[in-house]
């Protein structure tokens, strides 16, 4: 009996004992409100043009900056004349924001009365679905949870360590764990059999024999369960199988900073590959599979991709998404996709495959990697991002809550925030409850209630333990955030 028919009578048994997974994909279809923009013919209707645009106390660029509008974002233009001054024709408008309506002014020049979901959207991604997905509300028997959760490694999910996080959790409002299932250089924390029969090479030295005894205690405290499988980042199968690896201008292996090479994102056997080890997670207690490096390389160089055709970039990360979606709906299981920081604050893909409304569109949650200390100075205005944990994570998310109104079937947004200390920064802050409860307050107050942090090292004691005693800090103001001038 080979491997694969091992793997469907394994399946079949485990559906057998556990029906209930069977009822999973029986769960009433999620009915979303279409969140495209109102393609009505008001002629106060428009729609914000460029990546930002400022909304002004009066007219002309000398007036107080009170808010930062959005690309597509929609305002609605008041009865008062244009202003003309000499930077253009200045439009006072009513703006809709997490506070309530916004009055301010506006350059005309920067708006359009075509919504641009249904213009510049579709024909930039004219092969992107953006249309309403067949989408799960809730599993009857994996109920969604409002999550608060930590990154585990592979090596703290194991023995006494993992003890160790299980009581932090008791005593914090942690409910949930990210742990590493797979990582860049393919390692598996489990024995998978999808391994086993693809790449057995990676078949060995596994922590836990199934994933069952860890979803068993994971269960037993009640914490969510989270399995985090890194994908197009892949040392170990793009070596073994270079067929599949992404290469250079001279043929070689692409190789990252990291030393690390990459499998092509078009490449479907890969893809029925990782989604093979995802059916395995879900069968064993794993309540959502998080897909992490879902994109292509960020780099400049000129790289060669198997398997490409005539798929985009865009294309080829939903695709594999959208795939992974319908694969493991049956199982009763939710899917999530980690992006990077800057994905919901510019309207391209960031030349990785990673745009905001066609990601968001096909899985349940997205996790922008919201780090202050990963964003420019300058964004948005800030000197130091490190230094403003509240106003990053707003400005940031704000930006995600407004494109996921672009879309039909948007995902719950449940950021990747900063719990570690940016030390190679020279200005860094150090982070602690209060700077974890800044970016906390920053989301909610855009009613983005679930979050995950991150600490590469594990290392949570000090920013969490205190966490309930912490001061709440004032929200930020409607206008101009803290009074200042960005």
């Amino acid at each position: 009996m080979n491997a694969k028919l091992i793997l469907r009578v394994f399946l079949v048994i485990h559906w057998f004992l556990n029906p209930d997974l069977l009822l999973a994909e029986t769960k009433e279809t999620c009915q979303f409100h279409n969140h495209w923009p109102d393609q009505s013919s008001s002629i106060d209707t428009f729609y914000v043009t460029p990546e930002v645009l400022y909304l002004r106390q009066g007219p002309g660029k000398g007036a107080r900056i009170k808010d930062f509008l959005a690309r597509n974002q929609k305002i609605t233009k008041m009865a008062t004349p244009l202003v003309e001054a000499p930077s253009g024709y200045w439009m006072e408008v009513i703006v809709k924001s997490p506070q309530g309506q916004q009055v301010g002014w506006v350059l005309s020049d920067f708006l359009s009365r075509d919504p641009m979901a249904s213009t510049r959207l579709k024909q930039q991604f004219a092969k992107v679905d953006f249309s309403l997905q067949d989408k799960v509300c809730e599993f009857a028997q994996n109920p969604r949870r409002n999550v608060k959760g930590i990154y585990l490694t592979m090596y703290s999910s194991y023995g006494h360590r993992f003890d160790k996080y299980l009581k932090l959790a008791r005593d914090t409002e942690i409910n949930s764990f990210v742990v590493d299932v797979k990582d860049e250089r393919g390692k598996i924390l489990f024995k998978s059999k999808t391994v086993s029969q693809r790449h057995p090479k990676q078949a060995k030295k596994n922590l836990y024999e199934t994933l069952d005894k860890l979803s068993a205690k994971t269960k037993a405290d009640n914490i969510y369960l989270i399995g985090k499988l890194v994908v197009f980042k892949d040392d170990s199968y793009a070596r073994t199988f270079p067929e599949s690896a992404i290469r250079n201008d001279a043929g070689q292996l692409f190789e990252d900073r990291d030393g690390l090479a990459w499998v092509s994102p078009h490449n479907r056997q890969y893809w029925n590959y990782m989604v093979g080890i995802a059916e395995e997670m879900a069968l064993q207690g794993v309540q959502e599979i998080q897909f992490d490096y879902v994109r292509f390389p960020d780099t400049s160089k000129s790289l060669h991709y198997p398997d490409r055709q005539s798929e985009g970039r865009v294309e080829a990360i939903q695709g594999f998404l959208s795939y992974a979606y319908q694969r493991l709906k049956p199982y009763g299981v939710y899917i999530s996709a980690d992006v990077f920081g800057l994905v919901p604050n510019t309207s391209g893909d960031l030349y990785i495959g990673q745009h905001w409304e066609a990601l968001s569109n096909v899985v349940d949650y997205i996790s922008p990697m919201m780090y202050p200390s990963h964003y420019a100075r300058g964004f948005r205005g800030l000197k130091s991002p490190d230094n403003a944990p509240y106003k990053t994570i707003y400005y940031s998310a704000r930006d995600a809550v407004k494109r996921n109104q672009n879309i039909p079937s948007p995902a719950t947004i449940r950021p990747w925030i900063q719990g570690f200390t940016a030390t190679w920064l020279s200005d860094h802050l150090s982070y602690g409850p209060q700077e974890l409860k800044e970016q906390v307050d920053a989301l909610a107050e855009l009613g983005v209630h679930e979050y995950l942090i991150w600490n590469p090292k594990n290392r949570y004691d000090a920013i969490l333990n205190p966490v309930q005693q912490v001061a709440e800090v004032e929200p930020m103001a409607a206008e101009t955030p803290s009074g200042s001038k960005l």
